[in-house]
C-alpha cells in the first residue's frame, strides 16, 4: 500500500496545491470542518509518522466531497463515488498530516492578531457568501456586523485558521524556492516569438532501408529490452472473467410504451389533450420544458427513422410511436419550409420520447436468473455453470488498482474485489445502471515490468529505428566532411543522394515539413545567428544538417510589455514544480500506515 501511495503522488498532487492556498478547509466550509486533533471513535484509518487519522475525520471528509460531487452533477452518488470519495478524503489527510509536521518542523506558527487580521481584512470567500446577492455584491458592512456581534460564534473558523494560516506560510516558504531569471524568461520569449528560415540537407528515417532486413535478431531484441525496461513499468493489474446481462427493456416493458403512447396519441388527435401540454406532461426528453419543440431541422440532423417519420407528417399530423436508439417518440409536425422546387427543405416539429427502461418485473426475473447462475457457478465452476446457462463468459483486459473493470461504468467496488481475494474468487453479484454482473479472479498481476512478449513489437520497432539512425548518421557524416557555412548545400544534397530543403517560416514549437514538430531542429536553430551551420541535428523523423538563413530580431518593446505575464506563467510552473518535488519527497520518506481495511 505504501508503494501504491508513492505511485499516486502525481494523481493527489492537486489536494497538497488546493491545500496550500487555504481551499483545505474553504472548499468544505464552516459546517464540514474540525481541528484535526479532537478526539474521535470508530477507529484509526492511517498513521502519518506517529499522528493517528480517526476514522470520524475520514468519514466526514468523504462526506463533503460527495455532497460537493452531488451538488456540481445534480444526482446521486454511486457505488464507485462513495469509494472514490473515500480514497480521495485518505488520500488528502494524509498529505495534510504531512504539511502539519512540515510546519512544525519548520516552526511555522499562527499568533491571534494574524487571525483577527485575515477575518477583519482579507476574509475567506467562503464567510462572504452569506452576505453576497446574486449580482455577485457583498455587503460588508453586514459581514462586519456579525464578526463584531457577541451572539456570533467565531471560534471554530478561527480554529480552522490556525490549520489554514501556517499551511499558507510553508506555501509560501516552499514556493519561495522557485526562481525564474531573466535571462530565462528572454529565451522563453524567443521560443515563443521568433521566426526562422532554414535551409537543410539530410536523411529520413523513413528512406532508409532496413540493414539487416525485416528480422531482427532476439540477443537485440534483449538487449534493447533490458536497457530501456523503465520505459515499460506498469502498476499492478487485474484480469477477470465475468458474465453479465444488460438491463434492458423486455418486450412486455415495449409493448407497455407503446401502449402508453397509444392511449397519449389518441387523446391528442380526438382533441382531449394539446401535444404540447402533453409533451410537458409525459416526455423524458429535456425538450419537454418547451412543449417538445424541436425547431426548424433538415434531412441530416435527426436520427433516420425520425427524420423519414416527421417529413412524412403533413403540417398538424401526429405520427404514430417512432422507434429511435432513444426510444419511442411522438411527433407532430408543425411547420415546414421549401426549396424552390417546391420540395421540403426542413420541418418543424414537436416530439414525445419515452424511453425504454426496464420494469422492475423484468428486472426482478433478471436477478433471480443471475443469482440461480451465481449458485450455479459455485457448485459447478463457472465454465460449466456458463455453458449449461448458455452465456458467454468474457475475459477482461488487464486494469489497475483504482479503476473500473474496463466495459463496466462504475464498476469500482467490483474492480477493488478483484484486487482484495485470490485468483479464482468468485464476485458477489453487482448491479450497475447499465448491466447486472458478477465476476471469477483470473489473474492478479504484481507491480513490475511489462513481459517482453507483450511489447515486443515495440521493442522491435525502436531497435530497427536506432539502426536505421545509426546508419543515417554515418551516411550523413561522410557527405559531410569538409562542408562548411558556404558550401552550396542543394549540390551536396545532390551529389550524395540526401534530401534538400528549404523550410518556411517557422518557430521553435512548431511543426517543419518532413523534420517533425517541436523537435531538436527548431530548438537548434533557435540558438543561432543568421549564417550559422549545425553539422548534426537529430529528430524523430530523421538526422539533418542545418544552416540559418534568417531570425527575426528580438523585439525588445513586446518583451517588455509581456514580461510580468510571462514571468509569472514560468514562475508559477516552476512553483508548481517545487511543490511536486516536496510531496514527492515526504511521500518516500514518510512512514504511513494504511489502517482502511481493519475497519
Amino acid at each position: 500500500m505504501m508503494q501504491f501511495m508513492r505511485d499516486r503522488v502525481k494523481v493527489i498532487y492537486w489536494v497538497v496545491i488546493l491545500s496550500f492556498v487555504l481551499l483545505m478547509f474553504l472548499g468544505w466550509g464552516v459546517g464540514d470542518w474540525q481541528a484535526p486533533n479532537q478526539s474521535a471513535s470508530g477507529g484509526t484509518v492511517a498513521v502519518v509518522n506517529g499522528e493517528e487519522i480517526h476514522r470520524a475525520k475520514w468519514d466526514e471528509r468523504s462526506a463533503a466531497i460527495l455532497r460537493q460531487l452531488r451538488a456540481r452533477s445534480g444526482g446521486t452518488n454511486s457505488e464507485s463515488d462513495v469509494l472514490r470519495a473515500r480514497d480521495q478524503a485518505y488520500d488528502e489527510l494524509v498529505v495534510e498530516a504531512l504539511q502539519r509536521q512540515e510546519a512544525d518542523q519548520r516552526g511555522i506558527s499562527v499568533t491571534d492578531a494574524e487571525i483577527d487580521e485575515l477575518l477583519q481584512n482579507e476574509p475567506p470567500q467562503y464567510l462572504l457568501d452569506p452576505f453576497t446577492d446574486e449580482e455577485g455584491n457583498v455587503d460588508y458592512d453586514a459581514y462586519y456586523q456579525a464578526l463584531n456581534s457577541p451572539s456570533t460564534d467565531w471560534a471554530r473558523v478561527r480554529d480552522q485558521l490556525r490549520i489554514a494560516i501556517p499551511m499558507q506560510k510553508l506555501s509560501q516558504q516552499l514556493a519561495g524556492e522557485a526562481l525564474v531569471g531573466d535571462a530565462e524568461l528572454r529565451d522563453a520569449f524567443d521560443e515563443r516569438n521568433a521566426r526562422m528560415v532554414a535551409e537543410w540537407v539530410g536523411i529520413l528515417f523513413s528512406d532508409v532501408e532496413d540493414v539487416e532486413g525485416a528480422t531482427i535478431e532476439d540477443a537485440a531484441i534483449q538487449e534493447w529490452y533490458q536497457a530501456n525496461q523503465d520505459q515499460f513499468r506498469q502498476q499492478a493489474q487485474a484480469r477477470v472473467r465475468l458474465v453479465s446481462v444488460p438491463r434492458e427493456a423486455s418486450e412486455a416493458d415495449e409493448a407497455e410504451v407503446l401502449s402508453i403512447l397509444g392511449e397519449i396519441r389518441a387523446d391528442i388527435v380526438e382533441g382531449r389533450l394539446n401535444f404540447e401540454e402533453a409533451a410537458r406532461t409525459y416526455s423524458e426528453d429535456t425538450s419537454a420544458s418547451v412543449g417538445g419543440d424541436l425547431g426548424f431541422f433538415d434531412r441530416n440532423r435527426m436520427a433516420p427513422a425520425f427524420t423519414e417519420a416527421s417529413f412524412d407528417l403533413a403540417v398538424g399530423d401526429v405520427s404514430d410511436p417512432v422507434r429511435t436508439q432513444f426510444g419511442y417518440h411522438l411527433i407532430e409536425c408543425t411547420d415546414e419550409r421549401l426549396d424552390d422546387s417546391g420540395r421540403r427543405e426542413e420541418v418543424q416539429a414537436r416530439h414525445i420520447l419515452l424511453r425504454l427502461h426496464p420494469s422492475q418485473a423484468t428486472l426482478d426475473v433478471l436477478r433471480d436468473q443471475f443469482l440461480a447462475l451465481h449458485d450455479a457457478v459455485k457448485a459447478d465452476g463457472l465454465d460449466s455453470a456458463a455453458t449449461a446457462a448458455g452465456v458467454t463468459v468474457v475475459a477482461s483486459p488487464g486494469f489497475r488498482a483504482g479503476m473500473i473493470i474496463p466495459g463496466l461504468a462504475n464498476s469500482l467496488p467490483a474492480s477493488r474485489f478483484a484486487f482484495d481475494h485470490d485468483t479464482g474468487s468468485l464476485s458477489e453479484i453487482y448491479e450497475s445502471d447499465e448491466a447486472i454482473y458478477f465476476f471469477e479472479v483470473a489473474e492478479q498481476i504484481p507491480a513490475g515490468f511489462s513481459p517482453l512478449e507483450d511489447v515486443r513489437a515495440i521493442v522491435e520497432s525502436n531497435v530497427m529505428r536506432e539502426r536505421r539512425a545509426e546508419r543515417a548518421s554515418t551516411e550523413l557524416a561522410a557527405a559531410m566532411t569538409g562542408v562548411n557555412s558556404g558550401t552550396d548545400l542543394a549540390a551536396l544534397a545532390a551529389s550524395n543522394g540526401l534530401s534538400h530543403a528549404v523550410t518556411d517560416t517557422f518557430g521553435a514549437r512548431e511543426n517543419i515539413q518532413d523534420v517533425g514538430f517541436g523537435s531538436a531542429f527548431g530548438r537548434t536553430a533557435l540558438h543561432m545567428d543568421n549564417g550559422d551551420f549545425c553539422p548534426r541535428v537529430e529528430t524523430p523523423r530523421g538526422i539533418y544538417a542545418l544552416r540559418l538563413l534568417y531570425h527575426s530580431e528580438f523585439d525588445e518593446d513586446a518583451f517588455r510589455a509581456q514580461r510580468a505575464n510571462l514571468a509569472a506563467s514560468m514562475l508559477y510552473g516552476r512553483q508548481q514544480g517545487v511543490l511536486q518535488q516536496w510531496l514527492s519527497t515526504r511521500m518516500e520518506e514518510a512512514e504511513i500506515e494504511d489502517l482502511r481495511s481493519s475497519i
